[in-house]
């Protein structure tokens, strides 16, 4: 009995100081991190990059990106009116869109300890975002025998980016060795920008014996230079939950 409780004492001994060591990097590791982000828009995305400095600073950056691609199409009979009378065509509507989003948000946090493996940081970020142009199409085709008439408007407008100042404010959990999970909440102060051409193209084509429009064809273009700025304060990239690795 002795001995078993002697056992029991150095395995409850041992196992405590197992949880006890710090599974914190060491200074000068590098951090490689993935962060999902939590908005009134959704979700999102991004990786950080980062380097652990003296006396528990931090310094990195976040890298996102957004693409959006979206192709819609449905096809329905239409009757138009045509040279023979009222004949049922095939309508054929499509709308496209496409955008892209660039991110970058350089930070420097200070870490404090609440546990030897749990931790509460803050600190200053620098939230940039540079976007293309957003492109828009919609299109009608109407399709019969001898008759084919399309329309088609294409939007273009220029990019919108935006820079700002914000605060961190996170935790984390190292739960084994240079391997933590966390939780971060950010309060920023975004100016948005727009400026460039704003065009809208249109193409009507026109063919067939049966089409009372036969070869009424037009292309136009119309483009207007805009200028636009917002400023806002509030939450961006609100909540995230985040996994961060660090190595030497």
């Amino acid at each position: 009995m002795k001995i078993k409780l002697i056992a029991f004492i150095h395995m409850v001994t041992f196992t405590s100081s197992v949880f006890a060591q710090t599974n914190k990097p060491a200074q000068g590791a590098w951090g490689l991190g993935y962060q999902v982000n939590l908005d009134s828009q959704g979700a999102s995305q991004n990786f950080t990059f980062s380097r652990m400095l003296n006396d528990g600073w931090e310094a990195g950056t976040g890298i996102g990106f957004h693409y959006t691609h979206s192709h819609n199409e449905s096809a329905d009979t239409a009757y138009v009116a045509a040279n023979s009378g009222t004949i049922p065509v095939i309508s054929t509507n499509i709308g496209t869109s496409s955008f892209f989003n660039f991110s970058l948000s350089p930070f420097v946090v200070k870490h404090c300890n609440i546990t030897s493996n749990l931790d509460f940081y803050f600190g200053p970020v620098l939230p940039f975002s540079f976007g293309t142009s957003m492109a828009s199409s919609n299109s009608n085709e109407m399709t019969g025998e001898n008759y084919f008439s399309s329309g088609e408007t294409t939007i273009k407008s220029p990019p919108t980016n935006s820079a700002g100042l914000g605060l961190i404010l996170g935790s984390r959990f190292f739960f084994y060795p240079n391997l933590a999970i966390g939780a971060q909440y950010s309060l920023s102060g975004i100016y948005s920008f727009q400026s460039g051409k704003y065009t809208i193209a249109t193409n009507y084509t026109n063919s067939g014996s049966d089409n009372p429009s036969d070869g009424l064809n037009s292309n136009y273009e119309t483009s207007t230079e805009i200028k636009n700025a917002t400023t806002s304060i509030g939450t961006s990239s609100n909540f995230g939950l985040n996994l961060t690795f660090y190595f030497d």
